[in-house]
């Protein structure tokens, strides 16, 4: 038992090193890269070399997110592998360890360190992201946030909600320029409603300085009002984040995003491939990091680890890169569910790296 306790502890403490520094130099380069981005957008507005760190800095916890599942392959490969030149897997392997036993210590060490990790792409990582947006569109636009070239866009059963700009502000979001378009059953147009300002109070949209058009068959009349009231379920919340992609964005917030969709009968499927993504992530993670592992132990016959890190590395991006995204693809085209495209590869992956490692 004691040599056992201190095997799983040598091998625990050399692939946690060695991914904290895999990961650490990752998450630099990715952010190194991102800020080298935006140099050529200093100077428009507001947008400073400080803005520009403060925006990157920001963003560091969703890049962490986003690298660990490549740190982990490249850590537990070269952790688990730094241990051959110096003969411990070779007197382990002798001692009766299976390298099944041996990959074990090694994916339990990810596996544990991929709570945290969850925990970090649910907080800190959207919190972080939706900071990033704001000190970006603050800067250039003035706290003006344009989703695209069109403006921002909702739809709430026959509403067709469209606002030119929007301001993010502590207690929701305004509207600048909003314009209500209502449609019938058979979808001819009925009203639009403009509005110069248009905010979130007491459960409903209230637009400000309104022109209202009715339509009908003869003539189009006008209406001048103050405020007009628009009773809806479109959530302000949902509109802020429009500007956040989905990728980034909390369980919760995806869940709201996805039932609004369903409920509007649009395509909710970029959101719901988030939210899986992010439910599923540790198989995601420890698939990749299965199927490489076995190459360490081929090292310890022929050399070459060099070599054959480069594949472990090649395989973890191939997967995705390549696999992941095409496997869901292939699932939206098909009409299959997502929960498919997020389970099988990587259990066909884990199955295959699990009997390699059974091998000899």
């Amino acid at each position: 038992m004691s040599l056992l306790k201190r095997a799983d502890k040598m091998i625990a403490r050399q692939v946690l090193l060695t991914f904290l520094i895999v990961w650490a130099v990752l998450v630099g380069i990715h952010a190194f890269t991102a800020f080298a981005n935006e140099i050529d957008e200093i100077g428009q507005g507001n947008y400073t070399l400080t803005v520009a760190l403060t925006y990157v800095a920001w963003t560091i916890p969703r890049r962490a997110y986003e690298m660990f599942g490549i740190a982990a392959v490249i850590g537990g490969v070269i952790g688990l592998g730094a241990l051959a030149p110096t003969s411990e897997l070779t007197a382990l392997r002798t001692a009766g360890w299976s390298k099944r036993r041996l990959a074990w210590s090694t994916l339990v060490v990810i596996g544990v360190l991929s709570i945290p990790v969850m925990w970090l792409g649910e907080t800190l990582a959207p919190d972080g992201e939706k900071r990033a947006q704001g000190v970006v569109v603050g800067a250039k636009s003035q706290d003006l946030v344009v989703t695209n070239n069109t403006g921002m866009w909702a739809r709430d059963g026959q509403d067709l909600l469209n606002a030119k700009q929007g301001r993010v502000l502590k207690q929701g979001i305004e509207l600048i320029d909003a314009r209500l378009y209502r449609f019938d059953e058979l979808g001819r147009l009925l009203t639009i409603t403009r509005g110069a300002l248009a905010t979130f109070e007491n459960g409903a949209w209230q637009f400000n300085d309104v022109s209202r058009y009715t339509f009908s068959e003869s003539a189009i009349e006008t209406t001048e009002l103050d405020r007009w009231q628009w009773d809806s379920q479109v959530d302000p919340k949902l509109l802020s984040l429009s500007i956040v992609d989905p990728s980034y964005q909390r369980l919760d917030d995806l869940r709201g995003h996805i039932e609004y969709r369903t409920r509007n009968r649009l395509d909710a499927t970029t959101f719901e491939s988030a939210f899986w993504a992010r439910i599923f992530f540790p198989l995601s993670v420890l698939a990749p990091l299965l199927i490489a592992l076995p190459l360490v132990f081929g090292a310890l016959r022929s050399g070459g680890f060099g070599k054959r890190l480069f594949i472990g590395l090649m395989i973890a991006v191939a997967y995705y890169v390549v696999l992941q995204p095409m496997a869901i693809n292939a699932a939206r085209v098909a009409g299959v569910s997502l929960i498919l495209a997020y389970t099988v590869p990587p259990l066909l992956l884990i199955t295959i790296g699990w009997w390699r490692l059974g091998r000899g």
